[in-house]
């Protein structure tokens, strides 16, 4: 039940100390452990975000709404990166990409998700 919390807490580490490969390494690992911890595809999504891979990390938050909130105790998890928190990092990157109707539609639907939790 921890050990997918603990690749989180290492990536996030390495991603601070600037080991960007080791971090990608080791989410690649996670993913082949844990494929259904939506935590493991938001940190990734943030990562691809991070490096301008904007392609690659709307999928990777579309997987966090596709896998949803952990609604049972399988994993320790944040509330919200199978919500809104994708939702909102979708909408950054729609108004990055001059997409303002998109953007506002993930807004809408991401403040909606907030209030509700």
């Amino acid at each position: 039940m921890y050990a997918p919390s603990i690749f989180i807490s290492l990536i996030t580490c390495l991603l601070k100390i600037g080991k960007i490969v080791e971090a990608a390494e080791y989410i690649e690992k996670c993913k082949t452990h844990y494929p259904d911890y939506v935590d493991i595809h938001f940190i990734e999504g943030e990562l691809y975000k991070r490096l301008g891979h904007v392609s690659r990390a709307i999928l990777c938050f579309e997987k966090c709404l596709q896998l949803g909130e952990q609604k049972i105790s399988k994993y320790t998890t944040r509330t919200g990166v199978g919500s809104f928190m994708p939702l909102f990092e979708l909408a950054q990157i729609y108004i990055d990409q001059g997409d303002l109707k998109k953007a506002l539609d993930y807004q809408i639907v991401s403040l909606k998700l907030n209030i509700i939790m």
